[in-house]
């Protein structure tokens, strides 16, 4: 259009002027439209990159379309039910809890009403859900009664224990042999076929007895497909094995309340404000952990030792004089 009205006899200048002003924006606007969906930082828009930020949203495209195919499949796989049959041993070891008039109640027609005070009388804070590891617990206790898996005791006439539910945890004790790692490998395998609940084995670890030989460790991990781990580490912030190495278990508050006190100590402070610190921050720190497992000696010592000196210490850093009421 801009080369005809330059060849036409009422060659008019200012409107050729503005129609290319017209065009000149025209790109710009288009290039800042496909910077934008393209997402390429490293390109300044204004460098007639049009082209470029166009292939990347392309790219980007297919990038995200593959990503989507990955994450839809991902969990098709999980939420999916199959067609296989429920093993006859995940139900014949649960026994019956329903009787024939809680059946009759159980099926009977819902109105709204039921819908309403049970939905009501829920707490807020929690969602609804059938409670699963009851058929976990069964196959557990059938498949010990049965001497083919062996729990522990902490005494010698006490009851064996060859599980522990918490929370969404579950701990499981047996010897460290094959037999018993393949009896909870089959354990598992009927639980998830006849409930429906998938084991992330990603997230499943056996922690072995010291004494356990090297050879025997790698065939029980073999058998259930998990990880070894040395220790259970912490959970919901309290250490899972004590042992007897119990000071450097807990060794861990005195780090927590030395760090607390080495924030506080580039600042002046009075005494007065050091008490108040110690009391409401730095003695708090252990009592969580004091609330369940009494400290060992050593380890309240040491952390008394650090609040003291801090308390104690001089303006310029030094030791300072332990006053005692």
């Amino acid at each position: 259009m801009i080369k005809e009205a330059c060849e036409s006899e009422s060659f008019d200048r200012e409107g050729v002027l503005g129609m290319e002003k017209e065009l000149d924006e025209a790109w710009d606007e288009e290039e800042r439209y496909w910077f934008a969906k393209s997402r390429s930082k490293h390109l300044k828009e204004g460098d007639k990159n049009t082209r470029f930020f166009h292939a990347s949203t392309l790219m980007r495209r297919r990038k995200g379309s593959d990503v989507g195919d990955v994450i839809l499949e991902y969990f098709r796989d999980i939420f999916s039910a199959n067609d296989s049959c429920v093993p006859e041993n995940a139900t014949s070891v649960v026994d019956r809890r329903v009787t024939e008039e809680m059946n009759q109640r159980l099926t009977r027609f819902i109105t709204s009403e039921d819908v309403k005070a049970v939905v009501f009388d829920m707490p807020i804070d929690k969602s609804p859900g059938p409670d699963r590891m009851t058929g976990l617990t069964c196959m557990l206790r059938d498949t010990e009664e049965r001497r083919a898996l062996t729990g522990i005791k902490i005494a010698r006439d006490c009851p064996s224990i060859n599980h522990i539910l918490f929370v969404d945890d579950t701990l499981v004790f047996c010897k460290a042999t094959v037999e018993e790692g393949k009896e909870i490998k089959w354990i598992l395998e009927d639980y998830e076929v006849a409930l429906g609940q998938k084991v992330n084995m990603g997230k499943c670890s056996i922690n072995f007895e010291p004494r356990t030989s090297p050879e025997v460790r790698v065939q029980v991990l073999q058998v259930l497909g998990m990880r070894e781990v040395s220790d259970q580490g912490k959970y919901l912030g309290l250490p899972s094995h004590i042992g007897r190495r119990k000071k450097e278990v807990f060794q861990f508050i005195n780090v927590r309340v030395k760090d607390c006190i080495r924030g506080w100590k580039g600042k002046l402070l009075s005494q007065v404000r050091k008490e108040v610190l110690i009391k409401s921050v730095s003695s708090a720190i252990p009592n969580f952990v004091m609330n369940c497992f009494q400290l060992p000696i050593g380890t309240v010592a040491e952390m008394n030792k650090a609040m003291a000196n801090f308390m104690w210490a001089s303006s310029d850093g030094g030791k300072g004089i332990h006053w005692k009421a």
